[in-house]
């Protein structure tokens, strides 16, 4: 992803990637320095064991299916 992309895009949550082949939840976001906090899944995982990697290493997964609420 690119720095211009990162900037644009709709940041929320169950937010998902691909860094290095694997797919990872992200759990935070660094705006400044354009960084996502990975996870291997979505759960609660202390902050010592989060991955931080620049936007420039991942690639967005979206959703297969969005379901909306009426």
């Amino acid at each position: 992803m690119q720095r211009a992309e990162f900037d644009s895009m709709a940041h929320h949550a169950n937010m998902y990637v691909e860094y290095e082949g694997d797919l990872f939840y992200v759990i935070a976001t660094n705006f400044p320095e354009a960084l996502f906090a990975l996870v291997p899944s979505k759960g609660e995982f202390p902050a010592d064991e989060w991955m931080w990697v620049r936007c420039e290493s991942v690639s967005l997964r979206k959703p297969a299916k969005v379901i909306a609420f009426k």
